[in-house]
């Protein structure tokens, strides 16, 4: 299963009374340059329970996600 996927099932099931806005983890994806046909990703992804994770540098949105989703 893919590393988001898992991140999210986690997250919902140690807060299974909270609304289901609080339960998603949340991901700020950034570009860090690169040209145009080739952009530089950078995401960190925030818990519901306060805790963050930074991710790798990566070539691609989801890949810098999952990069971040993995910590």
């Amino acid at each position: 299963m893919a590393a988001k996927s898992l991140l999210q099932e986690y997250c919902q099931k140690q807060r299974k009374n909270e609304t289901s806005f609080d339960l998603l983890p949340i991901y700020n994806t950034t570009r860090q340059g690169g040209p145009s046909h080739q952009p530089i990703w950078f995401s960190s992804v925030k818990l519901p329970d306060g805790r963050s994770f930074d991710g790798k540098i990566a070539p691609s949105k989801s890949t810098a996600e999952a990069s971040a989703a993995q910590h």
